[in-house]
């Protein structure tokens, strides 16, 4: 496996392959035929074109995605510039282009899959960028937080059962585990078997775990008609649910990006609008009917997602229905 797949392997939890595309540079433009290398690769059962540019080219970021444009029209394909040497301000002006690249090591942004992932650490043990979780890795959190009404304190969770309960890959739940025990948040243990080991109690790891969490919601948008699929109430549409705050006027739902690109693909979504509409729909990082375990909740989101999600929300209502629910989920 080359570097470049091992980085995609490593931040997407799939396993992947490159296939080189010799042919391509006979159906460009000479100057972009000869700056990059290509290829083509599966990424979350879609098929990319990369295009590797090569060490001794430099480009600028208006220019660079005129040529991924050029590419994607002249060959009819969905183009990942791949990136070795670019920093962080170029890395942030492609991100506002709406460019999809690859920065081995460093970040892989596609906003076609809704994709905004980066490295944690360029060394064991040296943070860099950021310091929020992948979303599989909140997910193992939050799942051991619910379960700890029912199982002892410091409990060992297999890989095996996370992958079942999650509904994620192996190599997924494993990149995820690696994390969290980069973080010191818990330790892998297990040869044949991996586990995880937790320590805690509910209250402690709550407040332990707290900074790396973050908000699962990826992007809003507003629409007169729902899919027609069994969604379920987010926002602050659900929060009166867990909490003494009135009901919003705005129904809010929730759903999995991967449910919503299919959707989307498949025509299941009607118009979609920026600003306002009958319902908003927020796109969450992970299936928000993964953690419906508990019946009390009904058809509402679960209360920790949810105090993430609303958390940067300075109305004063809003936080007082938080503390009351984080009060009853945490600290009750």
């Amino acid at each position: 496996m080359t570097e470049l797949e091992q980085y995609i392997a490593q931040v997407s939890g799939e396993e992947v392959r490159i296939k080189p595309v010799s042919d391509a540079k006979r159906m460009l433009p000479f100057y972009i035929g000869e700056a990059y290398n290509f290829g083509v690769v599966d990424i979350y059962q879609h098929r990319f074109f990369l295009a590797q540019l090569k060490g001794e080219e430099e480009f600028t970021v208006g220019q660079l995605r005129k040529q991924a444009d050029l590419i994607s029209k002249q060959l009819l394909v969905q183009v990942i510039l791949v990136l070795p040497n670019v920093d962080a301000i170029t890395r942030s002006r492609l991100v506002e282009q709406k460019v999809n690249f690859i920065c081995p090591g460093k970040q892989m942004f596609i906003p076609y899959l809704f994709l905004d992932l980066r490295e944690q650490f360029e060394e064991k043990g040296r943070k860099t960028e950021s310091q929020t979780l992948l979303p599989s890795a909140q997910l193992i959190l939050l799942h051991y937080l619910y379960d700890l009404a029912k199982k002892s304190v410091g409990s060992i969770t297999s890989f095996k059962e996370l992958a079942s309960e999650l509904e994620y890959s192996p190599m997924a739940i494993t990149k995820a585990a690696a994390e969290l025990e980069r973080y010191e948040l818990c330790t892998v243990g297990g040869t044949k078997e991996k586990t995880l080991l937790f320590a805690g109690d509910k209250k402690t790891f709550w407040e332990k775990c707290k900074p790396f969490l973050s908000s699962p919601v990826q992007k809003t948008v507003y629409v007169d008609l729902l899919p027609e699929m069994e969604l379920v109430r987010a926002g602050e549409y659900a929060l009166s649910f867990y909490s003494d705050l009135n009901p919003s006027d705005q129904p809010v739902y929730a759903i999995g990006k991967f449910h919503f690109q299919y959707l989307q693909k498949s025509g299941g979504i009607p118009e979609q609008f920026e600003r306002e509409g009958k319902y908003k729909l927020e796109i969450w990082k992970y299936q928000p009917e993964v953690l419906l375990r508990k019946s009390e909740w009904e058809n509402n989101v679960d209360p920790l997602s949810l105090y993430l999600s609303l958390q940067h929300i300075r109305d004063e209502r809003v936080q007082l229905a938080l503390d009351q629910m984080e009060q009853k989920f945490i600290y009750g």
